[in-house]
Parts: structure tokens; C-alpha cells; sequence
């Protein structure tokens, strides 16, 4: 397969080609082509869609959290976050155009560029109400709606979590932008997808804390040497340190083995 291979509707339709992870998958796409699925996915307004960029801690904890599994099944795009994950596409793939996509990264930019109505999801204590204010100074060409801060509380209560359910699929969102973490993001974007009649769901880690302030993200630097895991361990250490090293032995296993999927997950 290559770049050539790959129709621009499959590319936005979820339907090209997928790499095999292990227990997961990952779409082999640039940057710009995952911006581009979201707009067609918006533009098209049909149903209730999910992104799930795919990093090295999901194919370990992935063993023990199926409902990481059940959500990269379930999604349209599944953007490849983190260059290990790169690495392995490209191999695989035999294409040195798929790009790394984080949620950090899809964040700012629709926010930013695009005239969508946004709804920010979770973050540490009040980060999304904060992210929400800072992305407005700066500019955000979107619609902020009122933001969720999902305090740990509401989100293992069943019935509170169901209210923020039904408040977040009745919000009249294009785009839910989730920031819990794994695998509390998936777990809620799978209960948002059984309800929800339009929307696109992305799972997008820290970039809610990262906006707000409460993290810092790797210089532009780092992130160039392809270096931001060592930063967020060094940030970190007593979180990430043992999460990241665990991940290591998986990753070895699911590049020996992973291969192109012949259509979607």
C-alpha cells in the first residue's frame, strides 16, 4: 500500500486502510488528511463519530481495558500519536507521509481555524473552563460552548455520569473535544456514541491541560527531536515513568507483527 493506494473519500470517509497494533489499530494519514476527515465528518452531519489517536501506553494497557479496543473499533479515524506508532506505519506502510497527530495538536488548530461549535470535556479540576478562556483570548475563531470539568466524583457516580451524558449529546456540539485520560475518555465517548445523534467525539489526553496551563507540553524542539516522551517523564516521573517503560516490551512485540488491514479496523 501506498499513499497513491488510498482514495482522498476513503481518507475521510475512516476507510482506508488501517495498520495492526497488536489489539488495536491506527490510521496511516497525515496531519492534514485527519483535518480533513473531521471537516467531511462534520460537513456531513450524519450520526455520532469518534476519533482515537493510538499511542504506545494503549497497545499495553489496551490488554487490560478492553474498552480501548471496543473504542479504536469503533472509530472513524485513528490517528497515529506518538512516533513510535509513526515509525511502525511508515515501515509498515512503506510511506513516509503518515504524520504524527495528537490530540494536543488537533485541539488549537480546529479551535482556532475552524468556525465549529466546540465543547471541552474534563481536564484537571477546572482545566476546560480555563482552556476555554485562554483559547478565546486567543482568538478561536469556533464557538466555545460552556465547558465540563467532570470532577472524579461525577464521573464514578452512574447517574451523575449519565446527566453528563445527556448534557454533552443534547449540547449541540460539532466537535467534543474529551480530556480524561485513557481509558476514561473512551468510556465516555462510547456512552456519548450510544445516544448521540450527531457530534464528533476526540479523545484527546491532555491537550485541555496542556491549553489551560495546568501541564506544561515539550518545547517545539523536543518535540522536533522527537524527544516529548522523555519530557513528560521528566515532568512527571513518579506518573509516567513506570507507564511509559511498561509499554516498551508491547511496542517490540506489535512491530514484529503489525501489518497493513485490508479496509478499516
Amino acid at each position: 500500500m501506498t499513499r497513491d493506494d488510498i482514495s482522498n473519500d476513503q481518507r475521510m470517509d475512516g476507510m482506508a486502510p488501517r495498520i495492526e497494533l497488536g489489539l488495536l489499530s491506527a490510521s496511516p494519514l497525515s496531519f492534514s488528511e485527519i483535518i480533513a476527515g473531521i471537516d467531511a465528518i462534520v460537513e456531513r452531519g450524519q450520526g455520532a463519530e469518534l476519533i482515537t489517536p493510538v499511542n504506545a501506553t494503549m497497545l499495553h494497557v489496551a490488554h487490560d481495558q478492553p474498552v480501548l479496543v471496543e473504542a479504536v473499533r469503533r472509530a472513524s479515524l485513528a490517528p497515529c500519536d506518538g512516533w513510535p506508532i509513526v515509525a511502525i506505519a511508515r515501515r509498515v506502510a512503506r510511506d513516509r507521509g503518515i504524520e504524527r497527530v495528537t490530540g494536543a495538536d488537533l485541539l488549537p488548530k480546529i479551535v482556532m481555524e475552524r468556525d465549529y461549535r466546540v465543547l471541552l470535556v474534563g481536564g484537571a479540576r477546572d482545566a476546560a473552563l480555563l482552556a476555554a478562556a485562554e483559547l478565546k483570548k486567543r482568538g478561536a475563531r469556533a464557538e466555545l460552548l460552556p465547558s465540563e470539568t467532570v470532577p472524579p466524583e461525577e464521573y464514578s457516580d452512574p447517574e451523575r455520569r449519565k446527566q453528563l451524558v445527556a448534557r454533552i449529546t443534547q449540547s449541540g456540539a460539532d466537535i467534543i473535544f474529551l480530556g480524561l485520560g485513557i481509558p476514561k475518555q473512551e468510556v465516555l465517548a462510547l456512552q456519548c456514541l450510544e445516544v448521540a445523534q450527531k457530534g464528533v467525539y476526540v479523545c484527546c489526553g491532555a491537550a485541555i491541560d496542556f491549553v489551560a496551563g495546568f501541564q506544561s507540553r515539550a518545547p517545539g524542539w523536543v518535540r522536533g527531536l522527537k524527544l516529548e516522551w522523555l519530557w513528560r517523564i521528566a515532568s512527571n516521573p513518579r506518573r509516567l515513568a513506570g507507564r511509559y517503560i511498561s509499554a516498551v516490551p508491547e511496542l517490540v512485540r506489535v512491530s514484529r507483527r503489525a501489518r497493513v488491514l485490508d479496509g478499516g479496523a
